[in-house]
């Protein structure tokens, strides 16, 4: 039991530190396992393979290994049905990620050692995704919000842990943040992202990130 809580434990702190989340879904497994090659390259160390993507579980299995060699965790997204979640752990998942609240998705990946992102739009459902015990709440579709509703709503609800997907890039994911962000989930927009120019986003987004961290009386993420 210890070595499932520290499964959890170690993809909630890796999501929060890492900041990015790369979602990875494909028409075919090999351009799915390519992108997710390249993604690593590129220094991402928390890659998210959804389930749209043909022979999805395949895929993420046999990333796995060069994933934990990163010293990073990978998991499984867009997971519906909670059936899925026991192989999906056995191999090599640490998270799912679901596009809305299903309350079985979050208690069958507790149990296997998953960290669990349910996915929200408003201010209840995220509230009831916490309250169901989800590690992170998947703000979903981000295209229907904005930085500045999510600083409003966690004016009133700060202990969220939002995770903004759907239509975010690397470019916005900064002012993501500083809204009170915890992590951004970002798909379509690593897609065609050259390595170098990925790496260069991810080392100004942490670099923003630890500058608002910084305990000298500045603005802070929440």
């Amino acid at each position: 039991m210890t070595l499932l809580r520290d499964r959890r434990f170690r993809a909630s702190t890796l999501i929060r530190s890492e900041a990015v989340i790369g979602i990875v879904r494909s028409t075919a497994p090999d351009r799915a396992e390519a992108a997710a090659q390249a993604l690593l390259a590129a220094g991402l160390r928390v890659i998210e393979i959804s389930l749209t993507t043909p022979g999805a579980v395949a895929v993420m299995a046999r990333l796995a290994p060069s994933v934990a060699d990163s010293g990073g965790v990978i998991g499984l997204g867009t997971v519906l049905d909670p059936a899925r979640i026991p192989e999906a752990a056995e191999l090599g998942a640490s998270f799912v990620v679901s596009p809305v609240l299903d309350r079985a998705v979050i208690e069958t990946a507790h149990r296997h050692g998953l960290a669990a992102v349910p996915g929200a739009q408003t201010p209840g459902e995220c509230l009831a995704c916490v309250s169901a015990g989800a590690d992170f709440v998947k703000l979903f579709p981000a295209t229907s919000s904005s930085p500045e509703s999510l600083r409003q709503m966690l004016a009133a609800l700060g202990q969220l842990p939002i995770i903004p997907t759907g239509g975010v890039t690397l470019a916005a994911a900064s002012a993501w943040m500083a809204s009170g962000a915890v992590a951004v989930a970002v798909g379509s927009g690593l897609a065609d992202t050259d390595p170098a120019v990925l790496a260069d986003g991810l080392r100004q987004l942490r670099e923003h990130r630890n500058e608002r961290e910084r305990p000298d009386g500045r603005e802070q993420l929440r």
